[in-house]
């Protein structure tokens, strides 16, 4: 069996695969223990609960980073939150996000703001 980069194999390069059961066990765990593991493991954050995850954040000496989708009230629904991640991912091409948090609101007009700043030197 050849190997998968090897010469003429134009297979897909290894993305890492998260075990149901991790996200599972992840869905119960307290905010502090998330932003633990993040830090540990690199992960960057995706939350809606700003609020939370800026103050834990802040308390962190270095964290990969945390974006955080806003709504307005009565716009935050799964669909908003799906579009307002695609949005934050085309801001991300080339920012460096290690301690720092990228904000995507959509306000009451129907615009997107987005903020970004540091939270850890």
């Amino acid at each position: 069996m050849p190997e998968p980069h090897a010469r003429g194999n134009r297979s897909k390069p290894r993305v890492p695969v998260v075990d149901a059961r991790d996200l599972a066990q992840v869905a119960v765990q307290a905010d502090w223990a998330l932003v633990r593991r993040a830090v540990r493991d690199g992960y960057v954050l995706v939350t809606n609960d700003t609020a939370d995850f800026t103050s834990l954040m802040a308390r962190e000496p270095r964290h990969p980073g945390l974006i955080c989708m806003n709504a307005a009230h009565g716009f935050m629904r799964l669909e908003v939150q799906t579009k307002l991640f695609e949005h934050a991912l085309t801001r991300l091409a080339d920012v460096e996000l290690a301690g720092q948090v990228l904000e995507n609101t959509l306000t009451s007009d129907r615009t997107v703001r987005v903020d970004g700043f540091a939270t850890s030197e």
